[in-house]
């Protein structure tokens, strides 16, 4: 398969040598067989009186389990192949000819002809207000990089419930049916318009203790600056600890040891360790 080629629902995109699998599945197959024949033989036996009832219990332990390890290795040969759930566009592949695949390592993306999906990290402050009840009655919307005037309307899909462990956001999935109009291809750049219902507090910041002083009667403040170098800012808090003006979105203060330092001073960001 190359990227770009067309699939159709049940086509065959790739297959591991089944060498081993069908190995596998001979031998469960002759145990199985073997232990049919022995529990056969034991039902004439027992009803004779010539094996024990418990001798007979076991061969037909041994049958069922013979059979439940035979329907295993016949499942696992046929995951040696893998078939195009729906039509479709192969958007990316991984892996070339013959090259070695771990398990649940993927190798092709498969894109659908009719929809497109959209993912944008949500952080974690924010992502208790999507909604999805909400995004259907006001759905968001989205501008793609290569035509920004262009204004596309998205539904709501799914959303990932553990956040990625770089950016600590959580993903949220949003489709839309393929525009005529417009090529798109997988990793294309794109803007998402959304109204989020919010919780009053969620928007609040809350300054930790160690990381403020007081002098002349106004909390301060170690901002680190681009240069890695300490500014000293002024700013408000309410009486819970909450800021109020002083500090823009994204800027770093200095969390503990704020009396241990200077304005000027060159400071270095610490990474905390496994295990501390």
């Amino acid at each position: 398969m190359k990227s770009g080629q067309q699939v159709k629902a049940g086509q065959l995109l790739a297959e591991l040598i089944p060498t081993d699998y069908q190995a596998i599945e001979y031998a469960k197959k002759a145990s199985f067989e073997l232990a049919k024949v022995q529990h056969e033989r034991s039902k004439a036996l027992v009803k004779d009186f010539l094996i024990s009832q418990d001798k007979f219990d076991s061969t037909k332990t041994q049958l069922l389990v013979s059979q439940n390890e035979l329907d295993n290795a016949t499942t696992n040969l046929k995951y040696t192949k893998l078939y195009a759930p729906y039509d479709g566009i192969i958007a990316a592949t991984y892996l070339n000819d013959h090259e070695y695949a771990q398990a649940l390592q993927p190798i092709m993306s498969l894109q659908s002809e009719d929809a497109i999906d959209v993912v944008m990290a949500v952080p974690e402050r924010l992502i208790g207000a999507i909604r999805r009840s909400h995004l259907k009655e006001n759905k968001p919307n989205v501008t793609f990089a290569v035509a920004p005037e262009k204004t596309y309307t998205l539904t709501f899909k799914e959303v990932e419930t553990t956040a990625d462990r770089e950016s600590g956001a959580f993903n949220v999935t949003l489709t839309m049916p393929r525009p005529d109009d417009l090529k798109l291809y997988p990793g294309m750049a794109a803007t998402v318009n959304a109204q989020l219902v919010l919780d009053s507090n969620v928007m609040i910041q809350k300054i930790p203790a160690s990381a403020t002083w007081q002098e002349q009667g106004k909390h301060w403040v170690w901002v680190v600056n681009d240069n890695q170098v300490l500014d000293k800012v002024s700013i408000e808090l309410s009486s819970q600890g909450e800021l109020i003006t002083g500090l823009a979105d994204g800027d770093q203060i200095v969390a503990s040891g704020v009396t241990e330092l200077k304005a000027g001073q060159k400071v270095k960001q610490w990474v905390k360790e496994r295990g501390l």
